[in-house]
């Protein structure tokens, strides 16, 4: 029976499709959306008598995912029929989706290149494996649990970005310039899950911020 049943699917499957193909080239929208609302009321019909395991939960889940492959069908003729669609309204729509697509490419592309030009200009800065010690020309930060209180709470904030870290990729650490306060003082470190202050020994200033 099952050994019938599969050339019986797929024959009528077959089948389906060219009569969905037929009645879009016909372009009348009523016509050639029979086919997908029969298969939409069948994935319904589908949905509503499946059995429930008494958890909710686990039931509402069950409905979607019968709901998304039951529709694989009603997805697949829809696809055929907007192939076909051919009227100057069609192509005017579609026209302009790929105007619009454009213009975002562009936008993003215009966005990314200013954005790697800025990280290209960063300053460099390195920091030590335990992430305490920052240095750049000679210039030694130690990590400032004070600071990083404030800077933490928001007390103090950073102002600019002007470093990367050496060793690090695009989307590693930043440095930034503390908002009052002299860079040969201190700067801060930001990461993922990151937010330090790190500061020169020597660092006897005022802190203003």
């Amino acid at each position: 029976m099952g050994i019938i049943a599969v050339p019986v699917m797929f024959l009528l499957t077959v089948g389906v499709i060219f009569l969905q193909i037929f009645l879009s080239k016909k372009q009348d929208k009523w016509l050639v959306l029979i086919l997908p609302i029969i298969m939409f009321a069948l994935s319904l019909f589908n949905a509503a008598n499946m059995r429930g395991t008494g958890n909710l939960l686990t039931n509402i889940l069950s409905i979607i995912a019968a709901l998304i492959l039951s529709n694989i069908p009603t997805i697949i003729l829809l696809s055929i029929y907007f192939s076909y669609m051919k009227n100057k309204k069609a192509k005017d729509q579609l026209n302009k989706l790929k105007a619009g697509i454009v213009i975002i490419v562009g936008i993003l592309i215009i966005y990314s290149a200013d954005v790697y030009v800025n990280y290209i200009k960063l300053d460099v800065y390195t920091v030590q494996p335990s992430g305490d010690i920052v240095s750049k020309d000679g210039i030694v930060y130690k990590f400032d649990g004070k600071l990083t209180s404030d800077y933490m709470s928001g007390d103090l904030k950073g102002e600019k970005m002007i470093g990367k870290v050496n060793g690090d990729g695009f989307l590693g650490r930043r440095i930034y310039k503390l908002r009052g306060i002299d860079t040969k003082n201190s700067i801060s470190l930001n990461g993922l899950m990151l937010q330090q202050v790190n500061t020169t020994e020597n660092n006897s200033m005022e802190k203003i911020y």
